[in-house]
């Protein structure tokens, strides 16, 4: 009774009629008559009938429909290209990173084993996120990865790896085939994908 008191009082100078607001639903008359029905009981007291007026103002707002339940959509249209972006392609060094020395600077990879050219459809620097990336040492072996933090990142993390002697697939590799020397390794950032707010996603592609 107190919350509604307060309501009484809100409303004390904005209007003759106290109005009341909810959500609409089935019950919409149901609740309209029974409120009709005990006003009377309010307009007992003096002061608050001065309030409260004669009648009340019953209304509604919209319910919530399908609409506004389901969760907005990740799939939107695709962003205007500038001079810059419509016209680099491939993978870049950033110019300003530890990670630059080991990524290569390249439109198109190619495929040792079949020899298929793969051209990279995206501008991705060292400092790009969500990436498929390949670490292609000195040997011709190549490693296939991605990663949702920048490249670089990933880059030095590898680097890290080799140093430390970690037991992971890259590092192994550098540290019993070339005494852990990491410039034989090269990075290449091959495709960006579509970031959106469900990990999950980037991790299925």
């Amino acid at each position: 009774m107190a919350h509604f008191y307060i309501r009484i009082f809100k409303f004390l100078f904005f209007c003759q009629t106290l109005p009341d607001i909810g959500d609409f639903s089935a019950e919409h008359n149901k609740i309209k008559h029974i409120v009709n029905k005990h006003w009377h009981i309010l307009q007992q007291d003096s002061q608050l009938k001065e309030v409260i007026g004669e009648t009340p103002l019953i209304t509604f707002r919209r319910s919530k429909n399908l609409r506004d339940t389901l969760t907005r959509s990740h799939y939107t249209q695709a962003t205007k290209t500038t001079w810059l972006t419509s016209k680099m392609k491939g993978c870049h060094k950033c110019g300003d990173c530890l990670a630059c020395p080991l990524v290569t600077k390249t439109l198109n990879v190619t495929q040792p084993r079949d020899n298929v050219e793969y051209t990279i459809k995206n501008y991705i620097n060292c400092k790009s996120t969500c990436a498929v990336y390949l670490m292609q040492c000195i040997c011709g072996k190549i490693y296939v990865g991605k990663t949702l933090r920048e490249f670089r990142r990933r880059v030095l993390e590898h680097v890290g790896d080799v140093k430390h002697k970690r037991n992971t697939s890259v590092a192994v590799h550098i540290n019993e085939c070339h005494n852990g020397n990491t410039k034989v390794m090269q990075f290449f950032a091959v495709e960006q994908l579509k970031q959106t707010s469900r990990i999950g996603d980037v991790n299925k592609k």
